[in-house]
């Protein structure tokens, strides 16, 4: 069983009730909420909080096979001009967020 779908009064509940289910560990699993909720006036329109958990697999989440594994691009040193190009990306992203934080800041390498 790779996945269960449970339902509890909250979404607390719902996650203890497919850890019970799948024998697993919070850890050891991911969690979409698929509907919050709700309690509803006196009962009525009241909704159970739903949950999908999903095992983790034991190779860091990824959902391949090793036979569909394509090589890593880190598998290759990368040259000046990647690591300029890596670097000018990264001070204009780090640049936008601190803008967008209000922050007024230089970055520098």
């Amino acid at each position: 069983m790779d996945y269960v779908e449970t339902e509890g009064d909250t979404i607390d509940e719902a996650i203890e009730n497919a850890l019970k289910k799948l024998g697993a560990k919070r850890d050891k699993i991911t969690v979409d909420v698929l509907s919050e909720g709700r309690k509803g006036i006196l009962g009525f329109g009241a909704q159970k909080a739903r949950i999908r958990a999903e095992l983790r697999n034991s190779s860091g989440d990824l959902n391949l096979d090793s036979a569909e594994a394509k090589p890593s691009l880190i598998d290759r040193p990368i040259t000046e001009q990647e690591a300029a190009a890596i670097t000018e990306k990264a001070k204009a992203v780090l640049s936008e967020i601190l803008s967008l934080m209000g922050v007024k800041a230089s970055v520098e390498t």
